[in-house]
């Protein structure tokens, strides 16, 4: 029997606890009828919830990816004029729409793949949580790990041992949850491609834009630095010196103080960042 210890009776002012006391203590109100059990969740419950989670977690994740879409339309003006609801229409929509400049037009691909392959992620996974609702085979705990199955933390360690961890499992989950496991490691791979093109394609904006250059010659600025500072101050005549850049930016600390006595805080963030 398994018990709550937050339902165990306790009388007032008892202070002194060993586990000679605690153990008469159980077996008396055990025999009293004071005790009361808890569920414990079985292999199959534990399971479900796993699939469960990678559900919710898949939803949370084209949630972002469309709210990111969202906002680099507005930041350019772009608005639908109909009732942004992600529908038949809203997505053609969003299908049809091109921008003039090629480097928008990219960036917009993107955003606008993420989301197909995050909705597609959605339905695989409500899928196979019909499949499990319907056939009762719930097996594992969260995660690999949950099955004695622990890799390193790098991604070479990764890609190293996740084929044998997968062909382990094969005999102690089912076929869908393995699959599901061996889409989410090739997506990997499908990220690492995306990364790849986006770093190319900026290295050649960073040999051809003489702004990229000049910056990337501070000492510990690279090329994500370089790029974006270029992409987001665009013509920096504006800003008379780098305070009022990093000012633009947010990259200033919150104050408070009164007295005479100012105290400097965190990073603000509420520039253009």
């Amino acid at each position: 029997m398994v018990c709550a210890p937050s339902q165990i009776p306790k009388k007032p002012g008892e202070r002194v606890k060993t586990d000679r006391r605690a153990a008469v203590k159980l077996v008396r109100s055990l025999r009293a009828g004071d005790l009361s059990a808890v569920y414990v969740p079985s292999v199959e419950d534990e399971a479900f919830r796993d699939l469960s989670r990678a559900w919710v977690n898949a939803k949370d994740d084209m949630k972002r990816a469309r709210q990111r879409l969202k906002a680099f339309l507005l930041s350019h003006g772009v608005r639908y004029s109909g009732r942004a609801d992600w529908g038949t229409a809203h997505r053609r929509w969003i299908s049809a729409f091109v921008f003039d400049s090629a480097w928008q037009q990219l960036a917009f691909d993107e955003y606008r793949r993420a989301i197909e392959d995050r909705n597609a992620q959605c339905s695989r996974l409500e899928a196979a949580l019909r499949e499990a609702v319907v056939n009762r085979l719930l097996p594992g705990r969260t995660g690999l790990a949950g099955h004695g199955e622990v890799m390193g933390k790098s991604r070479a360690a990764l890609d190293k041992a996740i084929p044998g961890v997968l062909e382990k499992l094969v005999g102690r989950l089912p076929g869908m949850l393995i699959e599901s496991l061996r889409e989410q490691w090739n997506d990997l791979d499908k990220l690492d491609r995306q990364i790849a093109d986006i770093e190319r394609r900026s290295q050649t904006w960073l040999k051809d834009d003489q702004a990229c250059k000049a910056i990337a010659a501070i000492p510990g600025v690279g090329l994500l630095t370089a790029t974006a500072a270029v992409a987001t101050m665009g013509n920096p005549k504006p800003f008379r010196s780098g305070r009022e850049f990093a000012a633009w930016l947010g990259l200033v600390p919150k104050q408070t103080g009164m007295g005479g006595k100012t105290v400097l805080l965190g990073i603000s963030k509420r520039g253009d960042t």
